[in-house]
C-alpha cells in the first residue's frame, strides 16, 4: 500500500472539526496512513519532517499557515516541505476549501497558493464555484466533490430548547457575517426571533455582537454539544448562514445542519448554491430577502426524499472510494 500523509493531523483550530478524522477513516483501507508522532510540533515543521516519508500528501488549509503562531517561519517550513515533496515526485492532493483564506490574502498565502496550483496533481473543491476558480490557475486535475457527510446518532437532548425563527450556530468569525446580520435594518425592525449560539474568541467582535443583540436577538457565547444543536435545528424555523465575502465556498456546518434535520438558509454562493440545486438549501441574494421568508406554519420546507438521497450519495465512505479511484486514474 502507498503511504499517505494528511495535513493537519494534530489539534489546533480544527480540533473540534471532525473533517480530518472522517477523511482519514475514509481512506485507511486504501493507504498506509503516516501518523504524526509528536502532536505538539508546529504544523510547518511537522509537514517538513514528513515530506520524506509518504507517497501521497493530502493538504488542507496550508495556505493559511501564516495566521498561526510564528507564521513567517511556518510559511518558510511549508515552502521547503512542498519543494521536497515536488523534488521527490510524490503526489500532492490539495483540498481547496476556500477561494480565499478567511483571514485574508497576504504574501505568504499567495506564494503557497501559487506552488499548490502548480504542483498539485489533484485539486478537490467542495463547491462548483471554487472548482471553476481553481481551473483558471491549476496545472493538474481539478474536481468538484460535495463536502462528505457522516451519519451519526446525535443522541437525545434533555435540556431546554428555545423557540426561534432563525438559528445561527458554530464558532464565530468575521466572515460568518454575524455583525452584518444584526446591523441589517430589516433585522433591527423585524420581530423575528434570532438565536445565535457560538464561541467567539475575538473580544472586539464579541462585544460588538453583544451590543447589537437586543430585544428579539439572543446571543450565547459558548460552544454547544451536537445533541443540543440538533434539537435546536429541528425547533428553529430556519438555520441561517449569513456568510459574507468572496471567499465563501464549502461549509461543514451546513452539512451538519442538513443531517440534523434543519432547514439551511445561506447566500447564493459556493456550496449553498450547489445544495439549492439539489433541493437541500434555501438561498438568498441579500439579507433583506431573509426577513421576508415565512416563519410560521407556512415556512418553506425541504423535500425529505431529496435530502435523504443527497445524504446517501455523499457519505464519507464513498468519498474514500472515489478519491482512490480518481488518483489511480490520473
Amino acid at each position: 500500500m502507498k503511504k499517505l500523509f494528511f495535513y493537519p493531523q494534530h489539534p489546533g483550530t480544527q480540533a473540534i472539526n471532525p473533517y480530518c478524522d472522517n477523511y482519514l477513516k475514509s481512506v485507511e483501507n486504501y493507504y498506509d496512513i503516516v501518523r504524526t508522532k509528536n502532536r505538539h510540533l508546529p504544523r510547518g515543521l511537522d509537514l517538513l519532517i514528513h515530506s520524506l516519508k509518504a507517497d501521497v500528501y493530502v493538504l488542507n488549509w496550508l495556505e493559511s499557515i501564516s495566521s498561526l503562531r510564528c507564521g513567517f517561519i511556518q510559511t518558510v517550513l511549508a515552502v521547503l516541505a512542498l519543494c521536497v515533496v515536488h523534488m521527490r515526485r510524490k503526489r500532492i492532493v490539495w483540498m481547496f476549501h476556500n477561494i480565499h483564506p478567511h483571514y485574508g490574502e497576504n504574501t505568504s498565502s499567495r506564494l503557497l497558493k501559487k506552488l499548490l496550483f502548480k504542483w498539485s496533481i489533484l485539486i478537490i473543491a467542495h463547491s462548483k464555484e471554487a472548482a471553476e476558480y481553481a481551473k483558471k490557475f491549476a496545472k493538474g486535475d481539478v474536481r468538484f466533490r460535495v463536502h462528505p457527510m457522516e451519519v451519526v446518532d446525535y443522541g437525545t437532548w434533555d435540556g431546554a430548547v428555545r423557540d426561534c425563527d432563525y438559528l445561527c450556530w458554530g464558532s464565530i468569525h468575521p466572515y460568518k457575517g454575524t455583525v452584518d446580520l444584526l446591523e441589517n435594518s430589516h433585522c433591527q425592525k423585524s420581530r423575528k426571533r434570532i438565536l445565535i449560539i457560538g464561541k467567539c474568541v475575538d473580544d472586539s467582535l464579541r462585544k460588538k455582537i453583544e451590543e447589537l443583540a437586543k430585544d428579539n436577538v439572543v446571543y450565547e457565547n459558548r460552544s454547544a454539544c451536537y445533541s443540543e444543536i440538533a434539537a435546536q435545528c429541528k425547533k428553529a424555523a430556519y438555520v441561517l448562514f449569513p456568510y459574507v465575502g468572496d471567499g465563501v465556498s464549502s461549509s461543514g456546518v451546513l452539512m451538519d445542519t442538513l443531517l440534523m434535520g434543519g432547514i439551511p438558509v445561506g447566500p447564493d454562493r459556493g456550496a449553498f448554491s450547489d445544495l439549492a440545486e439539489q433541493g437541500c438549501c434555501i438561498t438568498y441574494n441579500n439579507l433583506d430577502e431573509v426577513f421576508s421568508l415565512p416563519t410560521d406554519e407556512h415556512r418553506l420546507k425541504l423535500d425529505s426524499q431529496k435530502v435523504n438521497a443527497f445524504i446517501e450519495n455523499n457519505i464519507w465512505s464513498s468519498f474514500g472510494d472515489w478519491l482512490y479511484n480518481t488518483l489511480e486514474s490520473i
